[in-house]
This record gives structure tokens, sequence and C-alpha cells, in this order.
């Protein structure tokens, strides 16, 4: 593995968060199935890059200088 990408954007790191969530959510009475698991994984890996997108956006908005 040649390749390095932010931490954030790991698919293994989502997937272990999500599934603390449903261990901890699973103490409470409910059940979230590896079906749901892998929505909620695929759901919070866009909303992180689409905001991303529109804080790339902003800042573009916002910027003083000219890109050259």
């Amino acid at each position: 593995m040649e390749e390095t990408k932010p931490i954030w954007q790991s698919r293994t790191l989502w997937g272990v968060v999500v599934m603390v969530i449903a261990a901890v959510v699973d103490n409470f009475g409910y059940k979230i199935d590896g079906g749901e698991q892998v929505d909620l994984i695929d759901f919070i890996t866009m909303a992180i890059t689409a905001g991303a997108g529109l804080v790339a956006a902003y800042g573009r908005i916002v910027a003083t200088k000219k890109i050259q």
C-alpha cells in the first residue's frame, strides 16, 4: 500500500464507529442489523464528502485573494 488518505476517509474507521454505536444502543433495547450498519457507514462517508465540498466552496467564496 503506497497511497495514503486522511483517517476520516477510512471506511474501516467509520465501520468501527458504527459497530461501537450499534453495541451501545443495543444495551438500550434498539437493534441495528448488519444491513442498517452498512447503510449508516455509506451515509456517514457521503455526508463527510459533501460537507468537505461545501467547506471548500465556502472557502473560495470568502477568499480575499485571486487564484493565479
